[in-house]
């Protein structure tokens, strides 16, 4: 059930992305990323599931990124470079966080607020940036060099608008859910 509703919500967010967030981009701002896209908001959702759920979000999320690469990323890839791409996208946030949970000597998340915010910014930024140079070499089979730069800071900079965007969101949730049970 929860590998349901968790990539349902990937897929949601997905379509949201591609099917309005893209369009209104190119609408407003012409082409700006040839590449990436500059909200790319499924990126926060899956680094929010990783933070809560560490390697299962791989399991949870592993169906919706690929429904999600069969709606938008076309026929043309390889299989290969398909396989490659949701194994970057479903294994970098939880591997990040277990990085910086071995890092810190820390065996579980911090679970008050400020700590909680800051390891997954901390962890979302690491992972924008594995996530970027990863699927640059998948999709461009080249490590980033001057040319492909643009491309890997495109994907960087969608990653991390689209973080910061859901991140919002949630707070913004959490506020409205804080205010509604003090209601009662």
């Amino acid at each position: 059930m929860k590998t349901l509703v968790l990539s349902g919500i990937l897929v949601a967010l997905v379509v949201i992305t591609h099917s309005v967030i893209v369009p209104f981009e190119h609408t407003v701002l012409g082409d700006p990323f040839d590449q990436g896209v500059l909200f790319y908001l499924p990126f926060g959702f899956w680094v929010i599931v990783a933070y809560f759920e560490r390697w299962h979000a791989a399991l949870y999320l592993a169906p919706g990124f690929a429904l999600g690469m069969v709606l938008y990323a076309g026929s043309g890839a390889p299989i290969t470079a398909r396989v490659l791409t949701l194994g970057v996208l479903t294994l970098t946030a939880p591997a990040v966080f277990a990085i910086l949970a071995w890092a810190s000597g820390r065996a579980n998340h911090p679970v008050s607020e400020p700590s909680a915010w800051r390891l997954i910014v901390t962890a979302g930024l690491f992972t924008a940036m594995v996530n970027a140079i990863g699927l640059n070499l998948v999709r461009n089979s080249v490590v980033p060099d001057s040319a492909s730069l643009t491309g890997v800071i495109q994907y960087f900079a969608g990653s991390i608008v689209g973080m910061f965007t859901c991140l919002i969101g949630l707070a913004i949730a959490f506020r409205i859910r804080k205010s509604v049970l003090n209601l009662r």
